[in-house]
């Protein structure tokens, strides 16, 4: 549900999806160099979901990958910060997701 309504916000989906060439803004937006981070795995994961989503190939289409992708960078997150809760942007976005999809964790 979280996925259909986000998905239909037309700037981001916009952001994600790109252009007919191939252009993907996004995609100049992943800092692949961060220590901390994933490489840019969730925003890969969407953006791979949103373009299933939105190519017209298909008439139904399942968010497994990106549901695992969220799974282990919540696990990541918790790895990460030996338990603490931490209050950041990714950290409040995957958990969203997790709720939203109800993924067990």
């Amino acid at each position: 549900m979280c996925v259909q309504c986000l998905s239909n916000t037309t700037i981001l989906t916009k952001y994600f999806v790109g252009t007919q060439s191939g252009y993907k803004p996004y995609k100049k937006h992943i800092n692949k160099d961060n220590p901390l981070g994933m490489g840019g795995a969730i925003a890969e994961a969407y953006g791979a979901l949103l373009e299933d989503m939105w190519s017209g190939k298909c008439n139904c289409v399942a968010p497994r990958q990106f549901k695992v992708c969220l799974c282990v960078s919540y696990w990541y997150i918790c790895v990460l910060v030996s338990g603490m809760f931490v209050c950041s942007v990714s950290g409040m976005f995957v958990c969203l997701f997790l709720v939203c999809l109800r993924v067990s964790y």
